[in-house]
């Protein structure tokens, strides 16, 4: 995809909605990472590849930015924009290295759980970008922009429960420790979609 963005065709649409395709691939990996450790090393290079291309992605955006005359909105709602969605593709990418630095075996079930609802945020995500371009989809970017907030505080509910179970239950220390900052990192990918959602939410309310 990204060879067919040739220097002068691209607008800032398509670059969300190919930054976006990268974010859902790499919250898809990511979600079946946290199931299959014996694969590891295979979803994580996945996943830096990504990243690696939300990266040009964002930087494609950013250049066309300095270069437009006319914007769609807000030059700092555009820039903030494409800085959050390249954000959460990096919030995926770190959450991975530091469960191949631990080389966990297993994870708490909740991870998964936790990891669901992040790729669930995404994909509400990529469908409000998607109609972002026509205001007349203005309700429909309001209700997925919700969505996301429920999934958020879900994710964080399940947070905090599986970290209480975990110093309930877990005799080891060094586990318990690693595995509760892989809670909060996994968790961070939800709260991140969350801040673009209100990004997208506010985009709506001053443009629709």
């Amino acid at each position: 995809m990204l060879k067919k963005l040739l220097p002068g065709q691209e607008n800032f649409f398509e670059l969300f909605e190919a930054a976006a395709y990268e974010l859902e691939s790499a919250a898809e990996n990511f979600f079946h990472l946290v199931q299959n450790l014996n694969r590891l090393e295979n979803y994580a290079k996945r996943i830096a590849e990504h990243e690696a291309a939300a990266d040009e992605y964002a930087r494609l955006s950013f250049d066309l930015l300095h270069k437009a005359f006319v914007t769609p909105f807000d030059r700092d709602d555009i820039h903030r924009l494409t800085r959050k969605l390249d954000d959460i593709t990096d919030v995926i990418n770190r959450a991975t290295r530091r469960i191949v630095i631990y080389q966990f075996k297993s994870l708490p079930d909740q991870v998964a759980q936790i990891a669901e609802l992040g790729l669930e945020s995404i994909r509400a995500i990529k469908q409000a970008l998607h109609h972002l371009k026509n205001m007349k989809y203005a309700e429909e970017i309001i209700r997925l922009c919700s969505l996301v907030s429920k999934c958020d505080s879900r994710s964080e509910a399940i947070m905090l429960e599986g970290v209480d179970k975990l110093f309930v239950e877990e005799q080891d220390v060094k586990y318990l420790l690693k595995a509760k900052e892989i809670f909060e990192y996994t968790t961070d990918i939800v709260h991140a979609c969350r801040d673009l959602s209100d990004i997208l939410k506010g985009i709506v309310l001053e443009y629709s």
